[in-house]
């Protein structure tokens, strides 16, 4: 849940290695904005409604909710403030340039998303801002699920559906995924099906929509445990025959999943 950007430097160092100008920082940094929805910082986002003011560059019209923790759950326990205090106080002295920490802290409130922070790869205390909508959880699952809702023609989400390869044409165009069609069928499950399963494909080359895998989700963030899904929407999913694609198993997310291996296929 914890939503951190990262520095321009990070994403310039990609757009160096791969010498791909559209992972520079500025790029990178419209993405954001675009996907944010920043509850957080609450003057600057009437300041951009009302002005177009936003030195932040923080998103307020996305789909991804961000929030900081609520304090009052803190506040109440004198041990676990005394412990926040102290870890502070130190991680401020060991970071040095005190004056500069000051500087920053006083320009952004600690927020570490902010991009004048952003921009000077700046260092000190901050908060963690939070995936979260009235602080309850978001995230990509109920992005889908609205958007599947308002647009049922364009998006379709399939259960029990477990991608295993893209398929492309001789252009090298992704025109569809091939996946199986069964309950169960993630090998980290707790409880892995043991019945055979239906392979399918799904394309559509005359307009390129495709069927369009989510990750394999761990089933302990899944609804139930065992919703694996995958949704249709018109994209072209590779770029000037740059790379070819082919979904592996993802290695164990927590501990739950550990116990569950092997992954491979």
């Amino acid at each position: 849940m914890i939503f951190v950007y990262p520095h321009n430097e990070d994403w310039n160092a990609i757009a160096e290695l791969t010498q791909d100008r559209s992972w520079s920082a500025e790029n990178m940094r419209r993405y954001f904005e675009r996907m944010e929805d920043c509850r957080h910082r609450a003057p600057y986002r009437w300041a951009e409604k009302i002005f177009g003011f936003n030195p932040t560059r923080h998103g307020f019209g996305g789909w991804l909710t961000t929030e900081r923790a609520d304090p009052s759950l803190a506040l109440g326990d004198r041990d676990m403030m005394a412990v926040i205090a102290r870890s502070a106080m130190k991680a401020f002295e060991r970071l040095g340039e005190p004056l500069t920490q000051l500087d920053w802290s006083a320009e952004s409130q600690h927020d570490p998303n902010d991009w004048r922070l952003v921009q000077e790869n700046a260092f000190g205390l901050r908060y963690a801002p939070l995936t979260t909508r009235d602080h309850t959880r978001i995230g990509s699952r109920e992005r889908i699920l609205e958007v599947a809702e308002k647009f049922p023609d364009r998006l379709r989400i399939e259960l029990y559906a477990l991608a295993t390869r893209v398929l492309f044409d001789d252009e090298n165009r992704a025109i569809g995924i091939e996946y199986l069609k069964g309950e169960r069928l993630y090998r980290a499950h707790a409880n892995p099906g043991s019945g055979g399963a239906e392979k399918r494909q799904v394309e559509d080359p005359a307009s390129l929509n495709i069927l369009c895998p989510l990750f394999e989700l761990c089933p302990c963030h899944t609804a139930g445990g065992e919703q694996e899904a995958s949704h249709s929407g018109k994209r072209e999913a590779a770029h000037e025959g740059r790379f070819k694609a082919k979904l592996q198993s993802t290695p164990p997310c927590c501990p739950r999943c550990a116990q569950n291996l092997p992954l491979s296929r």
